[in-house]
């Protein structure tokens, strides 16, 4: 499981780029706009960063193709081709002659791509955690955590959804029970979580 969570690693700090480069055309654009810099240095900064972008999304996208992470090789793989149909139509560069006439858009698609990249740095530091810790349990373990999870699911979701609309109408006998249980269930899945904090350390 190291190479997950290396894999992981590596997409989130590939996720800070996108995001740095995508909020710095973002500036550019919004600087142009309100005449604190000319046209000319705008574009020459915006443009000198499209490739890298366009290479580092790119990148990234392969490396969940080639890793089966189908999910996320799914996410990133519009963005590519949106990437790739650019450059073959050499839109990708923004002539200096016509940035106002399409500050608009241009700054519509970067704050897109902006919030794209932040979706995608999220997923990416969920994963890292989840591959982190919960896939490196000991296998042994999970016919112990599995069915205390879909207990402890199944209980929440009957006290939010069933028990609570009906709090006044139940005995406070039962809704101590339900509470009890539910209470029990977490605290036996903290004791599992550590006895597989202890499994791991003393093979490690």
């Amino acid at each position: 499981m190291a190479w997950e969570v290396i894999l992981w690693l590596v997409s989130f700090f590939i996720s800070m780029a996108l995001i740095a480069l995508a909020f710095y055309q973002l500036i550019c654009l919004s600087d142009l706009e309100f005449d604190y810099i000319n046209p000319y240095d705008s574009a020459s900064r915006i443009n000198a960063v499209v490739i890298p972008e366009f290479v580092i999304q790119g990148g990234v996208c392969v490396l969940f193709l080639i890793t089966w992470h189908w999910f996320m090789f799914l996410i990133m793989a519009p963005v590519t081709y949106f990437h790739i149909r650019l450059y073959l139509q050499r839109k990708h560069l923004i002539d200096v002659t016509e940035i106002f006439r399409l500050l608009n858009d241009e700054k519509k698609i970067r704050l897109v791509k902006l919030v794209f990249y932040l979706t995608l740095l999220f997923i990416t530091i969920y994963r890292f955690v989840f591959s982190s810790t919960f896939l490196a349990l000991h296998p042994r373990l999970w016919h112990l955590l599995l069915p205390l999870l879909l207990m402890k699911t199944m209980l929440y979701w009957d006290l939010e959804y069933n028990l609570k609309p009906h709090y006044s109408v139940i005995s406070s006998a039962q809704w101590r029970e339900a509470l009890i249980w539910n209470h029990l269930i977490g605290v036996t899945l903290c004791l599992h979580f550590r006895v597989a904090a202890f499994v791991l350390a003393s093979e490690t």
